[in-house]
């Protein structure tokens, strides 16, 4: 049997519920996770096959049981995309972005 449902229900329920209860969360930190959300996309898939692996196989598989390797796995993944896709949302999404705005304006005034 797998966790990985029943964790990503878990946190979806925990998210709403914590979404709901306290306002100010619900404009902040969503406004940001919707801002970077397609550069979380891009980049989740390295580090949840490359990354994930490497640090179960080196040093997790060592210490820890497969529920705790796996929930440790899902929160280094979750931590470092988040971290990296606003690097990539600054300076390369946001670029192609201003990109295409511009290029939809010379050929709409023209």
């Amino acid at each position: 049997m797998t966790l990985a449902p029943f964790l990503s229900a878990l946190s979806f329920s925990l998210l709403l519920i914590l979404f709901k209860s306290v306002k100010k969360l619900n404009l902040g930190i969503l406004r940001i996770i919707g801002i970077r959300s397609y550069s979380m996309y891009i980049i989740h898939f390295v580090f949840a096959q490359q990354g994930a692996s490497i640090l179960n196989r080196y040093i997790l598989n060592q210490w820890f049981e497969s529920e705790v390797r796996l929930i440790i796995s899902f929160l280094v993944v979750v931590v470092f995309s988040y971290m990296l896709s606003g690097i990539l949302h600054r300076y390369i999404e946001s670029y192609f972005i201003q990109f295409g705005h511009r290029l939809i304006s010379k050929f709409q005034s023209a």
